[in-house]
């Protein structure tokens, strides 16, 4: 980080107006209630606010297949707007492949991140991030972490909500696709004027699919050459100090 994203990662406190409108996140009644439920956190400025946002989409526009990609993007909202919201600015935590939309297993793959969110939110007391001041706001960091919500409040706050997990006893998707009739008879169109060949030939790009597939499952089962979780990468985690539970 440059020193100077480095102040501007305290913008929203030192120089966004609050003139009762809404021109930053923090000026939203969200950002205000997180701060007086955790005021030690919203002492420093300096510390990390992010936002997370994830949306499929098909990344191979062929209409026959309903294979979906879910990139998760996480947003530092300490930035000015102008900043914040540059794709330079943005941060693709991960990717979640798939051959059908992730309805409630969306929480199953975000465990990793947030497992890692979750240590960034507060380091082991002896972490060595602690004592590096002159990175940071010239101050060694001592305090405790904010204490955490039980499972039994959580429960409580939960009981009105009713949900099912996976895909069972889910109702069929009914939503068809918003095309005007025009849309329809060029298509239809197209279809008669072609020649008809084999479903091969019509997309040139089946092979392509099927490849990219194939590198996926390679590295889902660890297929040597395709996986990254390799001795490299658990001595990167060593030098970074952090997931114990994957050092060598």
């Amino acid at each position: 980080m440059s020193s100077k994203i480095a102040k501007s990662m305290r913008w929203h406190h030192d120089q966004q107006t609050d003139d009762g409108l809404l021109r930053h996140l923090a000026n939203s009644l969200a950002w205000k209630s997180f701060d007086s439920k955790f005021p030690s956190f919203a002492s420093n400025p300096q510390n990390v606010r992010l936002g997370l946002a994830a949306d499929g989409f098909n990344p191979f526009k062929i209409r026959s297949t309903s294979y979906s990609t879910w990139p998760v993007v996480l947003v530092p909202y300490n930035l000015p707007p102008w900043i914040c919201m540059k794709q330079s600015s943005f941060i693709l935590s991960m990717i979640i492949p798939g051959d059908k939309s992730l309805r409630n297993e969306f929480d199953i793959y975000m465990q990793p991140l947030i497992e890692e969110l979750k240590q960034l939110w507060w380091l082991d007391r002896n972490h060595r991030f602690r004592f590096q001041k002159t990175l940071f706001d010239g101050t060694e960091e001592f305090r405790e972490a904010p204490e955490q919500t039980i499972e039994f409040e959580i429960l409580f706050m939960l009981k009105d909500i009713n949900f099912s997990y996976g895909k069972m006893n889910q109702p069929p998707n009914t939503q068809t696709k918003r095309r005007s009739r025009d849309e329809y008879d060029d298509e239809s169109d197209e279809e008669d004027d072609s020649n008809e060949e084999s479903d091969e030939e019509d997309d040139p790009n089946e092979a392509d699919l099927w490849k990219k597939k194939e590198n996926i499952i390679g590295i889902i089962l660890n297929v040597d050459g395709k996986s990254k979780d390799n001795l490299q990468s658990q001595l990167d985690l060593v030098d970074m100090g952090i997931r114990r539970d994957l050092h060598p």
